[in-house]
């Protein structure tokens, strides 16, 4: 998880559940299926209690801010604030000023779930999206690296492993994720010497997911790939999950866990 403030969005895992769901809120899906597919979103840390009581009251405090605060996502992030929410975590990795300024958001959230929330706001629906009837040629080679912004002032390195095209309307450029995470690009010995996380995300070349590129830099850097993975007709070495650019940043974040990276030695 990346954290970059005490404030209560100002980590990876409470940003994108309020960018979430928000966007499944101005898909249409009623406030129900809104939140139960953030639910299904975030299985994974759900089961950490300190990752758990982010996504609760993340959530809980988007809805609260758009009039529609549920009962039972209401009850379990006053439960995970009660129980100390992730302080706990913060009290290992941070100074005693950080620790305080968490709690202040922790218990200031507490008080305004405890409060009235505001009306109901009207949610604008996004326009429908476009057919996928065009293919867009891949702006990249292999063994490019990139640098993909995941959240505000946070990045991820990237290596474009493999491209393929198929018959039919798409082609799909496979990124594998580099074991770093920073501000800054690292330099380009640096870059050569990082590991390559397993799994590959697989982004089709179409208008209708198009390349966010306000969001990308490319440091014009090259390297190898995994080397004992290769492509084949399954992509790279059966070793992906077909994602759009939206997908991105939570892929990201999922293939950085331990139990991902505990993959390595296999690898080896």
């Amino acid at each position: 998880m990346g954290t970059w403030s005490t404030a209560l969005f100002g980590n990876d895992i409470a940003l994108d559940v309020q960018a979430n769901y928000m966007h499944y809120l101005r898909s249409g899906l009623s406030d129900a299926k809104a939140s139960r597919q953030i639910i299904a979103d975030y299985e994974g840390e759900l089961v950490d209690e300190y990752e758990a009581s982010i996504v609760w009251c993340a959530l809980a405090a988007t809805q609260w801010k758009v009039g529609r605060l549920q009962s039972y996502v209401r009850n379990k992030a006053l439960r995970a604030i009660k129980r100390g929410g992730d302080l706990p975590r913060w009290e290992e990795e941070n100074t005693p000023r950080e620790v305080g300024s968490r709690r202040r958001v922790l218990n200031n959230l507490r008080k305004k779930l405890e409060s009235d929330p505001p009306p109901r706001k009207k949610i604008k629906l996004n326009s429908p999206e476009p057919a996928l009837t065009k293919t867009v040629k891949s702006p990249w080679t292999k063994g490019e690296v990139i640098a993909f912004e995941t959240s505000p002032g946070k990045l991820a390195l990237l290596l474009v492993e493999g491209l393929r095209t198929e018959d039919g309307p798409t082609d799909y450029t496979y990124f594998s994720l580099l074991d770093w995470n920073g501000s800054r690009v690292p330099t380009a010995n640096k870059i050569q010497k990082l590991e390559l996380l397993l799994d590959s995300a697989a982004i089709a070349s179409v208008e209708s997911d198009p390349i966010p590129w306000h969001r990308i830099k490319q440091p014009g850097i090259k390297r190898r790939g995994r080397g004992n993975l290769y492509m084949d007709e399954h992509g790279v070495g059966g070793f992906q999950s077909s994602k759009t650019w939206d997908d991105l940043p939570k892929w990201i974040r999922k293939t950085r866990t331990k139990k991902r990276q505990a993959y390595l030695a296999w690898l080896r």
